[in-house]
């Protein structure tokens, strides 16, 4: 056959007969199809393959943030078998012939943003330990799962002034806790021996202690409640509401950053009953507690102690409430507990905290009152 001239100065660019076509030229061509074909298969299964890549050698991707191929500015991922994305290509496309490493699904955190709330409940269960009423314990505990709020209990580390915790069964059954509702209790200390040892404001085990004894105290407990409960404790609860400046530096030297005491004592010893900072640790006061009496032990009725509550989150739009299991040793006073709970729940739009995520929000600034209430930055 005889291939016509084209009228552009005689060139011979037309389409040739395959019969007489040059071995160069049908090289050339097959590499074009080659490469047509390989690119069509890329954007088939989502992975762009060049023959020999970038640099002559293995596959032309690049590793973008999730971990897929790049082509140009999009970023690609090739499906896995059970649905997942796997990253660098498809499998067996690497340069060694093996199958691509599978990367474990990513999601971008949500962004942090200031939170407006009517005010920040917090409630303390002093006093856990071994053998003492200890289906009381359990039931009230209990009860701060069903209602969802958490609560920080004050743990006694050394039971009768001799006994250590971890000789009992208690330290089983608070990780089983922990391990179960990690988002409703809190470990604290809660002295050591639990031992009236000064008259300090009336009564202390810690307030007017010696300094040298206090950090005895304070490392040994710490110890002790941190082999019990498998995590170590940053909240300290003084048995009697009671501390000094000596307990906040053995406390700031342990590593501590919250103490909670009474409202009546920080009053009268740092001239404040609002949450503050001091000596490395931040001081958060509760509001009382349910008991009304102490020698007869008598409880304040349910209206009382909700009018309680509504002047302390329109004063203050701050409530910590203090309780000891024991007291709620009936079904009726169990039921009080409860329906408290709901109250408060219902109240507004509160924010329930353990004192140590309170102490913690209030040292890192991302929890201030506001005039209406605090804002919290989660």
């Amino acid at each position: 056959m005889q291939r016509e001239r084209s009228s552009r100065g005689g060139s011979d660019d037309t389409s040739p007969s395959w019969g007489n076509w040059s071995t160069s030229r049908a090289v050339a061509w097959t590499l074009v199809g080659s490469v047509l074909v390989l690119a069509l298969a890329g954007f088939a299964t989502g992975v762009l393959v060049m023959p020999g890549g970038a640099d002559g050698g293995g596959v032309g991707d690049a590793s973008g943030p999730t971990g897929g191929g790049v082509v140009g500015d999009v970023t690609t991922t090739a499906p896995t078998t059970d649905g997942s994305r796997s990253g660098g290509g498809a499998a067996g496309d690497g340069t060694d012939g093996g199958a691509a490493t599978e990367s474990p699904a990513t999601t971008a955190e949500e962004p942090k943003t200031w939170t407006e709330y009517d005010g920040i409940v917090v409630f303390r269960n002093d006093d856990i330990q071994p053998y003492y009423r200890s289906e009381t314990m359990r039931a009230v505990d209990q009860t701060f799962v069903d209602e969802g709020v958490p609560v920080t209990l004050g743990v006694i580390p050394q039971v009768n002034g001799e006994h250590s915790i971890t000789e009992s069964d208690v330290c089983t059954y608070l990780r089983e806790r922990a391990r179960e509702n990690p988002d409703i209790f809190e470990f604290s200390l809660h002295g050591y021996t639990h031992e009236k040892r000064t008259d300090f404001h009336g009564g202390s085990e810690f307030g007017g202690l010696d300094p040298t004894t206090q950090r005895e105290f304070v490392e040994d407990g710490t110890r002790t409640l941190t082999d019990c409960v498998g995590e170590r404790p940053t909240t300290f609860v003084p048995p009697m509401d009671s501390y000094d400046e000596a307990t906040v530096d053995a406390l700031s030297a342990e590593g501590y950053t919250t103490v909670s005491g009474a409202g009546w004592f920080t009053a009268d010893y740092y001239g404040t009953s609002e949450v503050f900072q001091q000596g490395g640790l931040v001081h958060v006061p509760n509001d009382g507690g349910f008991v009304a009496n102490w020698t007869t032990g008598e409880f304040h009725d349910p209206a009382t102690l909700e009018q309680r509550f509504d002047w302390a989150i329109e004063d203050e739009g701050l409530y910590v409430q203090m309780l000891h299991y024991q007291d709620f040793d009936t079904p009726e006073r169990l039921e009080q507990l409860r329906e408290f709970l709901q109250y408060v729940k219902g109240y507004g739009d509160v924010r329930f905290m353990t004192v140590g995520e309170l102490g913690q929000h209030v040292a890192d600034g991302t929890a201030r009152q506001t005039d209406d209430g605090w804002e919290v930055y989660e």
